[in-house]
């Protein structure tokens, strides 16, 4: 057992398994930092190293020495490797829709274009229908 191993073992508090990185270790007992559901990373106890299993051995070390032995060349093409590993992001594009509004003007103009084919002095009319409202307004509104 050393340092930032991840170890188990059973809490007299509340009797059920618990596990925690060892913080230290020092004779027979060793320092603990619970982790898991419920922990924020502040709470610790002592227990004796008789009592504790390892569950994760701390491989830190090792991993540190395996990088630093390697030649800057081999550093280089394992980063360009695990960078072609990488999955492209998918492009996505949206399907531009006609709006139910923009369907309905069509619609609306197109009665009119049909309307005015029909019959040419239709404009002249609706002209003046729209000049008379607007001259109403201007009554109503004390011009």
């Amino acid at each position: 057992m050393k340092k930032n191993d991840i170890v188990k073992f059973k809490l007299d508090i509340t009797g059920d398994m618990q596990q925690g990185r060892v913080n230290w270790i020092d004779g027979e007992n060793v320092g603990i930092t619970l982790i898991g559901n419920g922990y924020s990373g502040k709470e610790a106890t002592v227990m004796p190293v008789s009592e504790c299993e390892v569950v994760v051995e701390y491989k830190g070390d090792t991993l540190k020495d395996e990088i630093h032995s390697l030649t800057t060349e081999d550093l280089i093409a394992n980063i360009q490797r695990l960078k072609g590993m990488r999955f492209p992001r998918k492009m996505t594009r949206g399907v531009r829709t006609v709006s139910a509004r923009a369907e309905s003007k069509k619609k609306k103009m197109t009665r009119l274009l049909e309307a005015l084919e029909e019959d040419p002095n239709m404009l002249d009319v609706l002209i003046n229908k729209a000049l008379n409202e607007g001259k109403e307004g201007d009554k109503a509104n004390g011009d």
